[in-house]
């Protein structure tokens, strides 16, 4: 093999490190424009106003009207304190709300499973293997 013999000379590895170093300190052609920060009559942008259609569909859903009602919050009480929230709170909010994974009914653990299993069954068929059990007594 031909780089079988090449790789063990130290001169290829400077040479690489050498180029490596030079390709990073290359610049970059990326160009900054200015974007415009408002838009639409309303004075929001458009990914606030996103944001805001994402935490207000998250608050309209019954088990989130049900725990804030249990914890004494009216909705009046709840659009104040949007309304009190800047851009990036309710930036961050939305982000969170998002990352939130909704509880189910747990079949997506039970594909996973199946799927896992049917792996295995297939590695014991490839490699011609056997799983025996057995009581001690």
């Amino acid at each position: 093999m031909i780089f079988k013999g090449m790789l063990r000379k130290k001169g290829v590895y400077f040479f690489m490190f050498g180029a490596a170093l030079v390709l990073g300190c290359l610049p970059v052609n990326a160009f900054a424009m200015p974007v415009d920060s408002v838009s639409g009559g309303a004075g929001l942008s458009a990914a606030h106003r996103s944001d805001l259609e994402t935490i207000t569909k998250f608050l309209e859903e019954e088990a989130v009207v049900e725990k804030l009602a249990k914890l004494g919050l009216s909705a009046n009480e709840i659009e104040s304190r949007l309304d009190t929230m800047d851009e990036y709170q309710v930036h961050k909010l939305a982000g969170k709300i998002d990352s939130v994974q909704k509880a189910g009914s747990g079949t997506g653990l039970v594909i996973g499973l199946l799927i896992c299993l049917l792996i295995f069954i297939g590695f014991l068929y490839v490699t011609d293997r056997s799983v025996k059990i057995e009581k001690n007594s």
